[in-house]
């Protein structure tokens, strides 16, 4: 079982693992995360939670985060702050024991109640493990998603992958 990260602490291990990349960042103390890169890369709004696999309800093989946003009072709708267009909004778990970033699809994520569950695969962890870098497919109910999953060292390539397919949808709705 994974150790649980406060805030602060995600939000730490997710600034060290962008390296000298991070050109400034918002309190630490507080979600979302926002953080501004030095170029080519895009400015990040970061939702991140700890990864988690409790007992009880859930396939051996999956892992969840549960979303719950500042201020999202239980019984209401929360939705990602998606006001600042300059910003990607990204949604990320970590799981400490594997250490393995997983980066969900924010943008397929509205109205969700509160503390919902959004899951990714075992095996996509153990692809991030073996292989720096996983990805798995999944259907929401917005559309399908690829989940990518990148160890520690392989953050940047996440993140790059994970904007560049937002980016590619962003095309397709236009």
């Amino acid at each position: 079982m994974s150790n649980r990260l406060n805030v602060k602490e995600l939000h730490e291990c997710f600034l060290h693992d962008l390296e000298d990349r991070v050109v400034s960042y918002s309190s630490k103390e507080n979600k979302p995360l926002d953080v501004d890169l030095r170029k080519p890369m895009s400015d990040l709004k970061v939702y991140l939670f700890n990864l988690t696999k409790p007992p009880g309800g859930r396939s051996e093989s999956e892992y969840k985060i549960q979303l719950i946003i500042p201020g999202q009072p239980r019984g209401e709708k929360g939705n990602f702050d998606l006001t600042n267009e300059e910003r990607i909004v990204i949604l990320a778990g970590y799981d400490s024991f594997f250490c393995v970033w997983v980066l969900w699809d924010a943008y397929l994520y509205r109205d969700f109640s509160y503390s919902r569950n959004v899951q990714v695969q075992a095996y996509a962890l153990i692809k991030a493990v073996t292989s720096g870098i996983g990805q798995q497919e999944r259907e929401t109910k917005n559309g399908t998603e690829t989940v990518i999953t990148c160890s520690r060292r392989n953050l940047v390539l996440g993140l790059q992958m994970r904007i560049s397919m937002w980016a590619r949808e962003t095309v397709k709705r236009a």
